[in-house]
């Protein structure tokens, strides 16, 4: 067998992958539950959805299916390419994946940048603030705040994650939202 160098894939570009080879008899690919190397629709052999086993699987590609490491490595050198050139700038204005989760599956956390938040303080006119003090009476959605309350979420989450790519992060783990009064006529989201 000869050595290989594994081509570098993690991140994963995509949650489900594949690469058909030998004329569409053999194909490669992922999805949440691992690496996968199939032929027809019977799956030959599986690896765990981490680094190491996609340096397992392409071990075994490389000596057994050769022509499949071939267009899998083709593949992935253009997948990497393509991340490459896509411009910084356009990286940094691009949203980022936020979970509430503290891990996201098919990726792997390999550094933390510590922690990141996107705060605002908004406030209603002082006539709206009237308006919605009527609506209370005869009950229902006071839809003034709502377009407040969404506003000030989207807009701290933007914040949120530009913060987050300023320190070099591709995603934000353990996002929690909240909301309080400050005072009478402020809302801090």
């Amino acid at each position: 067998m000869t050595e290989t160098n594994t081509p570098e894939l993690f991140p994963l570009p995509s949650p489900h992958f594949f690469v058909f080879a030998q004329g569409g008899r053999m194909h490669f690919g992922w999805e949440q539950s691992g690496f996968y190397i199939k032929a027809g629709e019977r799956t030959r052999h599986s690896f765990p959805l981490t680094p190491e086993g996609w340096t397992s699987a392409w071990e075994m590609m490389s000596s057994d299916y050769p022509q499949l490491a071939v267009k899998v490595a083709a593949t992935v050198e253009r997948t990497v390419q393509a991340r490459i050139a896509t411009p910084q700038a356009v990286r940094q204005t691009q949203p980022m994946l936020i979970v509430t989760t503290n891990e996201i599956s098919g990726y792997r956390i390999t550094k933390v940048h510590g922690d990141v938040f996107g705060l605002i303080v908004r406030a209603r006119n002082y006539f709206s603030n009237i308006g919605a003090g009527l609506h209370t009476v005869v009950g229902g959605e006071v839809s003034g705040y709502t377009k407040l309350l969404t506003d000030s979420r989207n807009q701290a989450r933007e914040r949120l994650w530009k913060e987050a790519r300023s320190k070099g992060a591709n995603a934000v783990v353990a996002m929690r939202f909240d909301c309080n009064e400050i005072g009478v006529f402020a809302n801090e989201g």
